[in-house]
């Protein structure tokens, strides 16, 4: 049985920008330690400073970068009428972010054994599906 068959395109979507976003910041925090490791090995030698700097510098505009997406980017789609604009709403993401770290890492708590963030097909958005085969990742 295919666990992904009862998944839309939608839910799909949430999934890769749940993971976008986790491994963006992922990446952004590991950026700002090896500044830190390059800062502490620079001696406060200024020609070696300034490569440091430009590594904080491009770490703090990535985490601006994906902070505005997150916060900004579903109101700009929903004013416009674009599609997706739900799927990329902060609450959604971070919804499909402990939905995937509770099925990647295993839950310690038996609330989202068997519910998932997506909502079912055909009925309102407040409603949630049955996990139809992730419990055993």
């Amino acid at each position: 049985m295919n666990p992904f068959a009862t998944y839309s395109i939608d839910d799909a979507l949430s999934i890769w920008i749940a993971l976008v976003i986790v491994f963006s910041g992922v990446i952004a925090i590991l950026y700002c330690v090896w500044w830190w490791l390059l800062l502490i090995m620079s001696g406060w030698k200024e020609e070696k400073i300034k490569p440091a700097v430009n590594h904080i510098r491009h770490a703090v505009i990535g985490l601006v970068a994906v902070l505005l997406i997150v916060f900004f980017a579903p109101k700009v789609l929903a004013y416009f009428g674009l599609p997706f604009a739900e799927d990329i709403e902060p609450s959604h993401v971070f919804s499909v972010v402990g939905w995937l770290a509770d099925h990647i890492f295993g839950s310690q708590t038996s609330t989202l054994d068997s519910s998932s963030p997506f909502p079912s097909s055909g009925s309102s958005s407040d409603s949630v599906v049955n996990d139809p085969g992730f419990s055993n990742l």
